[in-house]
């Protein structure tokens, strides 16, 4: 939606964690609206990276930033695992329709299954329309705030 074109990308920072400089991140990163993204490339995926890849990818990072925002895929994997128990929060989005609740409560479970704190989950609900579900009926469907 940003009209990027991913040059090395998430895939390249991956496979280069282990020996990553300042001068490689910049080859990885693209800056839009003062933010530097590390876009993946879905058209070129790569080898599959290990949790070790996204660990030093991610201690690497967290010296230069601030705040780090990641957009996992839908599965958590063995890898991914690696970053959602080192963050500050993870925040499952959903849509506020019973079955889109469901599967965010089933997602907060698989959260909690990788050793993230409960106290850690969050869910956002997106597109909310006054005069359907209410907050309430939302936390009672997940069984959770």
């Amino acid at each position: 939606m940003l009209n990027l074109v991913p040059h090395r990308g998430l895939s390249g920072a991956l496979q280069n964690a282990a020996e990553m400089t300042d001068l490689g991140w910049r080859n990885h990163v693209q800056t839009v609206f003062g933010i530097d993204l590390l876009a993946a490339d879905p058209g070129r995926p790569g080898p599959l990276p290990n949790w070790a890849d996204y660990y030093q990818l991610m201690h690497f990072a967290q010296d230069r930033y601030e705040f780090m925002m990641v957009d996992l895929p839908e599965v958590v994997n063995v890898a991914t695992a690696e970053l959602v128990r080192n963050s500050r929060g993870v925040f499952v989005i959903c849509t506020p329709e019973l079955p889109s609740l469901k599967m965010a409560a089933y997602r907060c479970a698989e959260l909690e299954a990788c050793e993230v704190p409960p106290n850690r989950i969050h869910v956002l609900l997106n597109r909310f329309e006054r005069g359907g579900l209410t907050v309430a009926d939302a936390e009672a469907a997940l069984g959770r705030p």
